[in-house]
């Protein structure tokens, strides 16, 4: 487990290549484990009055959705067989990087101090930038883009991952 969470570290630092993940099925199964099992209950703890069917059923909407536009454009761009790699690295950084985002949200939840709450919300855009930096870069790596078409690309789909949740779950 050290050496997972080491290597998505070093990627999150951009100190590894994408391409060093083994590209297999089994490798982002593996991974879409690993994230869900981290995700849901950060989900969970952020977000406590959303029922766990609802937090279950957003996250696997963003994930289902996720897989399927990356798969369409690595296609675009025939490197198809570069999925299972792409989708392990994004779902195995955006693991790592929420366990790091969740004692900044509950800050953001619990505490009634205004200065607290304010550098809570200034690391909260910070983690968004460093966050579609990571996904630029694993994509403008395994697209051969540039990283700002990545991180726009991820953008994107984040973007239409939360307007069709709140589509399907207005008010949570």
């Amino acid at each position: 487990m050290h050496a997972i969470a080491n290597y998505f570290w070093q990627l999150c630092l951009f100190r590894r290549h994408p391409a060093e993940l083994p590209n297999r099925i089994s490798t982002a199964g593996s991974l879409l484990l690993l994230y869900l099992l981290f995700i849901i209950p950060a989900g969970l703890i952020s977000y406590p009055s959303r029922p766990v069917f609802t937090t279950l059923s957003i996250v696997l909407i963003g994930v289902s959705l996720q897989a399927f536009l990356l798969y369409g454009l690595l296609f675009f761009k025939g490197f198809q067989e570069r999925f299972p790699s792409v989708i392990g690295n994004l779902l195995g950084t955006g693991a790592l990087m929420s366990t790091l985002l969740l004692p900044i949200n509950l800050i953001l939840l619990r505490s009634e101090t205004e200065i607290l709450i304010a550098i809570a919300n200034a690391l909260t855009w910070v983690w968004l930038g460093w966050w579609l930096s990571v996904s630029g870069f694993i994509l403008s790596k395994s697209m051969q883009i540039s990283i700002v078409q990545g991180a726009l690309i991820a953008f994107v789909i984040e973007l239409l991952s939360v307007i069709l949740s709140f589509s399907l779950f207005p008010g949570r």
